[in-house]
């Protein structure tokens, strides 16, 4: 259970909180019409005098309207999230604070915010024991009425009391640790491109129709690369795979489909080498020894015109330079 508690605040005592993971938390730094570092995500929002005319905050003007801010999850060492709310709100306002870890699209946190006379509001939130990527805050006002805010503020916390929250209804992508905590029904280890366990739209190749095969596909949206039923045979040079079968190619190499796998798979005379096409994804390619160019890729000096090799083809008698050195 999380922790919800209402005090008086005083305006002088606004400087007094803690560091916020939240840029402009303070809701008074404007940038023309729009409220800097934070993006209104629905409806229409306005520049408004909070409990002093010299004072500004924010108006969640429309119905419904939303404000939302991506957290910098680096100051966020602990196992908790505090967040500070200051406004003047009207219960039939119906205004929310919604938190949507790793940003899929999927409010895994709601709490009401009860109707404020210019009164603070301090939430305690228990992060998620699970994986996530990132931290989308928003206020969300569903109802008619008054919603200012003059402060959203959020700062870490060593210890917390009650359960985490939560990650349920993960979407294709979504970073997991149990087939429960995903619509597909599948959290496959190892299936994204770094090696996260994901939610997937298949585990294994029997899991798909005819002609398909369990294969993955490219982080989309902020959402990480994962498994799917693909086409055989569909995947063209410098896509991502995760078996030779998914390319037309026939060969997955890195998990990125390419022209060879090995010096054999080449015509007599070329070896597998590194090419990046105009589309700049680095992939193996048969190439004839001796003639990269400087700048484009290489596995040896060998590969290149000039004899010098540093990930690269170098000019002649230049080799790797690190640091100085």
């Amino acid at each position: 259970m999380n922790r919800l508690l209402c005090t008086m605040c005083f305006p002088l005592l606004l400087g007094c909180t803690q560091p916020s993971v939240l840029d402009n938390y303070d809701l008074g730094l404007w940038c023309g019409k729009s409220l800097c570092d934070w993006e209104t995500t629905e409806g229409t929002i306005r520049k408004v005098s909070t409990w002093d005319e010299h004072e500004y905050g924010v108006d969640l003007a429309s119905t419904p309207s939303m404000i939302t801010q991506e957290a910098n999850l680096g100051a966020l060492d602990g196992q908790c999230v505090d967040f500070t709310i200051l406004g003047k709100v009207d219960p039939e306002a119906r205004v929310e604070l919604e938190l949507d870890f790793s940003d899929d699209g999927v409010i895994d946190f709601t709490e009401t915010v009860p109707g404020l006379d210019w009164q603070k509001i301090d939430l305690q939130a228990k992060l998620p024991e699970q994986p996530f990527r990132g931290l989308a805050v928003s206020l969300a006002k569903h109802g008619r009425g008054t919603s200012i805010f003059a402060q959203l503020s959020a700062s870490d916390s060593s210890s917390c009391s009650g359960d985490p929250i939560v990650l349920e209804h993960l979407p294709l992508g979504g970073l997991c640790s149990g087939d429960s905590q995903c619509d597909s029904g599948h959290c496959v280890p190892g299936s994204s491109s770094t090696d996260d366990s994901t939610c997937a739209a298949c585990a294994q190749n029997a899991d798909c129709a005819a002609g398909q095969l369990c294969g993955l596909v490219p982080e989309v949206n902020g959402l990480a690369a994962h498994l799917t039923c693909v086409t055989l045979g569909s995947v063209q040079l410098g896509g991502l795979c995760s078996v030779d079968t998914e390319c037309q190619s026939g060969f997955c190499v890195g998990q990125v489909c390419s022209e060879c796998g090995t010096n054999s798979d080449c015509p007599p005379g070329e070896v597998c080498g590194d090419s990046a096409p105009d589309a700049g994804v680095l992939h193996s390619a048969c190439v004839t020894p001796g003639t990269q160019s400087d700048k484009t890729s290489c596995r040896t000096g060998a590969d290149c015109a000039s004899g010098a090799c540093c990930l690269v083809c170098m000019p002649t008698g230049q080799g790797c330079v690190f640091g100085g050195f």
